[in-house]
């Protein structure tokens, strides 16, 4: 389910957004390579969140470090799947490829507007599957 949403002009980075989007009773953050920096990792520490972000590889890395980040994402990247599933759904289903309005009011509204239809869908599948369970 959708909590929060954020939307920002396109010469705003991902990663200024983060901080925006947590809702204070998080337990851990999971977040692509976007997000990879270690003053965030820093203050998701001090607010007892545990920083589940995915990592860069660099040209200086040595390859043990290089390999050990590839499995830290691999196995990050399992969780994340649920979330980039999400993403998938609202740009194939919901018309979510590129802005459709001027502005970011608008654009705003739009995205709040489609995560309350994109709940409500999943609300009811969620309810239909536990309907069909047996008891």
């Amino acid at each position: 389910m959708i909590n929060k949403t954020k939307v920002t002009s396109a010469d705003v980075h991902d990663g200024k957004a983060l901080f925006e989007c947590l809702d204070g009773d998080d337990e851990a953050v999971f977040a692509d390579k976007a997000y990879d920096n270690e003053s965030d990792r820093k203050v998701l520490r001090q607010h007892q969140i545990k920083p589940r972000l995915m990592r860069r590889t660099y040209k200086s890395d040595f390859l043990t470090r290089k390999t050990r980040k590839a499995n830290l994402n691999k196995a990050m990247g399992k969780i994340r799947g649920a979330v980039e599933k999400f993403f998938g759904t609202m740009k194939r289903s919901y018309g979510m490829r590129q802005a459709r309005y001027l502005g970011v009011l608008k654009n705003e509204l739009h995205v709040r507007l489609v995560a309350v239809v994109y709940n409500l869908v999943r609300a009811t599948n969620i309810r239909k599957d536990r309907n069909l369970q047996p008891t």
